[in-house]
């Protein structure tokens, strides 16, 4: 199908090519994850020689089954927390003593990880401390998501709309899409109550505009469409007059 630029929406973000970028570092830091994580399994497992007499006697295949059964037997030993391994005769096992456990590797993959979240976090617009899901401390972060993560698409789905859904004539008139991330920003109860009062103290809004905001239903009474200012909260009008 056809289609003219008039009858579709195109949505499409200055980052559209991040993907690829993000995918390379990402099989990059997957891969010093996976060396630091390497190192620190050999630094911390067991390890031994097992002198077997008899090995050099019989064919491959029998040799094959022989080190496929010991090292069956010697898995199961290191795994369990007590245990005991049986050696047939002609058999000597010794153990090689590692160095004593380093934690230098397992920091090395934390490091790597919030490195990783880090850079993550700075090419999508998320602040770090939300995409690692930290809930403390974050009415910061939660205002530079909406600033910076979520405002820009807002503003690009307005102006998208507005520029093919309604048109220069109805924007002239006074028709235009508008998203507001506020009441995102609005779902602390704290931020809501210091909200509230400052925007009706000032007379930004009313108190049915307020409900408005939140997706609160309205009260649709004469109070409730006034709008006031700071001197003991009377009315706009009220105000205007003493002045």
């Amino acid at each position: 199908w056809d289609f003219s630029i008039r009858d579709i929406m195109h949505l499409r973000m200055h980052w559209t090519g991040l993907w690829p970028l993000i995918s390379n570092i990402a099989d990059e830091y997957q891969d010093m994850i996976t060396t630091a994580y390497t190192g620190y399994t050999q630094q911390t497992g067991s390890k031994g020689i097992l002198e077997i007499g008899s090995m050099a006697s019989g064919t491959e295949e029998q040799r094959t089954k022989i080190l496929s059964e010991v090292q069956s037997r010697f898995k199961t030993f290191y795994d369990s927390t007590s245990g005991v391994v049986a050696l047939n005769s002609g058999y000597k096992y010794t153990p090689i003593s590692t160095s004593n456990r380093n934690t230098s590797e397992i920091n090395d993959v934390v490091s790597l990880t919030d490195e990783f979240a880090e850079r993550l976090g700075l090419a999508l617009r998320v602040p770090v401390a939300l995409l690692k899901g930290n809930a403390e401390n974050t009415e910061h972060a939660r205002t530079d998501l909406i600033m910076y993560g979520i405002r820009p698409i807002a503003q690009m789905i307005e102006q998208e709309y507005n520029a093919k859904r309604l048109g220069a004539t109805d924007v002239k008139k006074g028709s235009r899409l508008y998203i507001d991330p506020l009441p995102i920003q609005l779902s602390n109860t704290e931020t809501l109550a210091n909200f509230c009062e400052r925007m009706t103290s000032c007379g930004q809004y009313s108190i049915d505009e307020l409900r408005e905001l939140r997706g609160e239903p309205r009260l649709d009474t004469p109070e409730a469409q006034i709008h006031y200012i700071t001197k003991n909260y009377g009315e706009l009008g009220s105000v205007a007059e003493e002045t």
